[in-house]
């Protein structure tokens, strides 16, 4: 998500590939860019935790 951002916005990657988006909610790119990133991060974990199975026995008594 980050990296996206940052390569439709920064004029660098901008002025290389020709693809040019709009600002998402007028955030700067680079160091906010975090701000898409971090949240997009977390509801990928917390959606992959919750679809997968639960470690057997052996596993959890290896702890």
């Amino acid at each position: 998500m980050c990296a996206y951002y940052i390569v439709s916005t920064y004029p660098f990657f901008v002025q290389l590939t020709g693809f040019a988006a709009p600002q998402w909610f007028g955030i700067e790119q680079l160091i906010s860019s975090g701000v898409f990133g971090v949240p997009a991060g977390f509801a990928v974990a917390i959606f992959v935790s919750l679809f997968n199975r639960k470690p057997d026995a052996y596993t959890r008594a290896c702890r």
